[in-house]
């Protein structure tokens, strides 16, 4: 099976990977240390698994497992977006309210991050456009 199964939602894999945590065995294991490999293992557009699966809007369940293999992950940003992973998972239509929740609850310091990033907030044009200051 390929890691990457993880990332398109395919539940069979995400079972797999329980299996191999709950029961530990020779071929699992080797499966297990591929697994953590591939968790660290940037795609061609720069992205690891993690962020793919936050830019995908995929649900908690799957992002979790990616997760648990490669947590300092969470203090990136997307290299494409500039957006922290729990912004990046909240995008779209079809956003995972789950991965968000639990992204942001992982890695609360992200809130300020975009402060940091962008420190004209949306309050300071408003006062500007009124003649405020």
């Amino acid at each position: 099976q390929n890691p990457n199964d993880i990332t398109c939602g395919q539940s069979k894999f995400q079972n797999m990977i329980r299996q191999s945590r709950s029961q530990p065995q020779q071929n699992n294991t080797k499966m297990y240390y591929h697994w953590k490999t591939w968790a660290k293992t940037r795609s061609l557009d720069g992205r690891l698994p993690l962020v793919t699966a936050a830019a995908r809007s995929m649900q908690w369940s799957y992002m979790q497992q990616i997760y648990t293999d490669n947590m300092p992950v969470i203090y990136e940003l997307d290299a494409l977006t500039g957006l922290p992973l729990f912004m990046l998972a909240a995008t779209g239509p079809n956003s995972d309210i789950e991965s968000i929740y639990n992204l942001l609850k992982e890695c609360p310091h992200a809130i300020s991050i975009m402060n940091i990033r962008h420190p004209h907030s949306s309050t300071d044009s408003i006062n500007r456009k009124r003649g405020g200051g």
